[in-house]
């Protein structure tokens, strides 16, 4: 039980402090105080009990905060001789001091969002009041909310003020060069949101007042935690849970059976939503439902539905989200016309992309194939290769035949040797013509018309480089001999060197080796290797970690899986299925899943919605199987 509710800190990362940021930018005439008054009563308590853990905790905050202070250096040169302290004549109280620690470290917190190197401060602060005045419940909830956080675990600080005045605040340095901390907008709630969290942080109180072991009623809390992570009494709540104590009752808004149906009408209602948090809150509350009545078909229906739409997670990997996640924002409205998409961070370049690019375009069908751009016919299999000048918005279309087997057909366009984009199953489609006769038709066609590309094994236009094709495609995965195929020049695909290679010099690690050392060239593209960089052992949840060097902004992550030689299974490419990328600033930090693709593929694009800050980059399966990848690029924007 108690693991369970420690976990509860750790949950709810990125939350936002609704306060005025007004506090000084260095230390501070309260920081002097501190530091002078912890030496004060340090002192007195140890002259009292040489062994008094408290009198020891407090010296060690004074010699962080002000460690030339004069009775200070006394009191520990008489510890280190093993002679009696004496007690100092002060008016100061315990409780005095109480007050000064929490209103410093309120301030502290204030001003999280200019500086969150300042966070470790106001928690030594907050866990010395606690220390000295433990019946404290604004010190508690204060504690709370700012672990809850999750970046001070990442630098080391935990729960235990001991271990954290042992690692060290490094005081003044904690007022230079400040690092903003990231807030997040969380997503307002409805009405009948609002009325699901009153009543699941009042059953749940009720459930654990009356037996604290009760599973069902800490899951009732965490629901509360998911819609309103940021409430106040939702984090007194939990911090008195990890402190053993009793809850504050509240008062009931409805009963189980109200709460479970009003969820199950909500998740109705939501499960629709193109918001990819909106359904996995609806989700959620399907299989509360049933871990309360395992028999609603409501909540099991619900749940079903949600499935075939590929959403599919734990209720535990569901209860640790927030809506202060940053995947809050509802996906943009696509349109379903053929067009190209110019995205914000090219918008100074989109007059110039206009103009249209010239390289080559080479193509590749293992028996034949007929390209056309915009209706004209341009590359065959007779005449593989052209210079062609290609704009955002062409439309290029493809008749493959390929005679009872997937290898596909492979396309790429490069200018002065370097690839500016190539097949990929993610964004080339399939599409029945209309009138096959005139197939590369495509007026008044839409996405609608479109269905996914498959990944073929097609390996005519590649090499070692991961500059030649990315992928070749087909259409059903090689159960028919001809497929249609399409794809929209994007504004990206013109614009070379757009991001900036930031991992050529980084290193890595992996979690087991198969097949002798992890080679460099995953992530320096140096030397020529035959199938993979690195190869796992058969283990649960393999994976490697990359480290940077430093913290940067991440935009997109390409991934190569390993060559496969023709005569090797597909099954050795499914391997990657489930393939997850996470990141964190500190080795040892919190690390949050960035992305999650559930195929095997040759080639993975992860283009992220915005910049991610990061040094690590923990690249992984979530199941047991060997891991095994050719090539990793982390790019930033420039």
């Amino acid at each position: 039980m108690n693991r369970s509710i420690h976990k509860l800190v750790l949950l709810f990362s990125f939350l936002i402090f609704s306060c005025s940021i007004w506090a000084a930018s260095g230390p501070t005439s309260s920081d002097d105080k501190i530091g002078a008054y912890a030496a004060i009563l340090g002192t007195n308590r140890l002259a009292k009990d040489p062994n008094d853990k408290t009198g020891l905790l407090l010296i060690k905050l004074a010699a962080q905060i002000k460690p030339e202070n004069d009775l200070l250096l006394l009191t520990q040169a008489y510890m280190e001789k093993n002679k009696a302290i004496d007690s100092v004549k002060t008016k100061l109280t315990e409780p005095v001091f109480c007050k000064l620690l929490s209103k410093r470290a309120t301030t502290l917190i204030e001003t999280l969002a200019k500086n969150s190197k300042q966070g470790p401060l106001a928690l030594v602060y907050l866990q010395t009041a606690e220390l000295l005045y433990p019946a404290s419940k604004s010190t508690v909830f204060k504690i709370t909310k700012l672990v809850s956080l999750g970046f001070l675990e990442e630098l080391g600080f935990t729960s235990d003020l001991e271990k954290n005045l042992a690692v060290g605040l490094d005081f003044p340095k904690l007022f230079e060069d400040p690092e903003p901390m990231v807030v997040m907008k969380p997503l307002k709630l409805s009405k009948s949101e609002i009325k699901i969290f009153k009543a699941a942080l009042g059953l749940g109180t009720k459930r654990l007042n009356k037996e604290w072991s009760d599973s069902k009623g800490l899951t009732l809390i965490r629901l509360a935690g998911f819609l309103k992570p940021h409430d106040s009494q939702y984090l007194l709540s939990v911090g008195l849970m990890l402190r053993g104590q009793k809850l504050d009752p509240l008062k009931l808004s409805m009963t189980e059976t109200q709460l479970l149906e009003l969820m199950l009408t909500r998740a109705a209602s939501i499960a629709k939503s193109k918001s990819q948090l909106r359904k996995q809150e609806a989700l959620l509350f399907y299989k509360i439902v049933l871990l309360f009545n395992p028999e609603s078909k409501k909540a099991l229906l619900g749940e079903i539905k949600l499935k075939k739409k590929g959403l599919e997670s734990s209720l535990e990997d569901l209860l640790n989200m927030s809506m202060s996640s940053v995947d809050t924002a509802g996906a943009p409205k696509i349109s379903k016309s053929l067009k190209a998409f110019c995205p914000s961070y090219l918008g100074k370049f989109k007059s110039n992309l206009n103009r249209g690019i010239t390289g080559i375009l080479h193509g590749n069908s293992d028996n034949s194939f007929s390209l056309y751009i915009n209706g004209k016919k341009r590359l065959s299999s007779e005449n593989p290769r052209k210079e062609i000048k290609l704009k955002p918005g062409d439309i290029i279309t493809v008749k493959a035949e390929d005679f009872g087997s997937p290898f596909g057909f492979a396309s790429v366009f490069s200018k002065d040797e370097k690839r500016l984009f190539s097949t990929l199953s993610s964004t080339w489609y399939e599409y029945e013509p209309k009138k096959p006769e005139k197939w590369w038709i495509t007026k008044g066609m839409t996405r609608d018309d479109l269905s996914p590309a498959f990944t073929g094994t097609n390996q005519f236009l590649k090499d070692e480089k991961l500059e030649g094709c990315l992928e070749s495609i087909w259409g059903k995965g090689g159960s028919k001999s001809t497929a249609y195929l399409i794809y929209v020049v994007q504004y990206e695909d013109l614009m070379p060197n757009t991001m900036k290679w930031i991992s050529q010099k980084a290193t890595y690690k992996a979690s087991s080796q198969y097949q002798g050392p992890p080679l460099a060239s995953l992530l320096s593209f140096e030397d020529n290797i035959a199938d993979y960089s690195f190869h796992t052992d058969e283990e649960d949840q393999p994976n490697i970690l990359i480290d940077l060097g430093k913290v940067m902004a991440l935009s997109r992550i390409e991934i190569q899986n390993r060559w496969f030689p023709k005569n090797e299974s597909r099954k050795v490419r499914n391997r990657s299925k489930e393939l997850t990328v996470w990141a964190a600033s500190k080795e040892k930090g919190v690390y949050k899943e960035l992305w999650n693709s559930p195929h095997g593929k040759i080639y993975y694009q992860v283009d992220l919605p915005k910049p991610v800050k990061a040094r690590f980059i923990k690249i992984g399966l979530k199941h047991r199987n060997f891991f095994h990848l050719k090539h990793v690029k982390i790019l930033a924007l420039p």
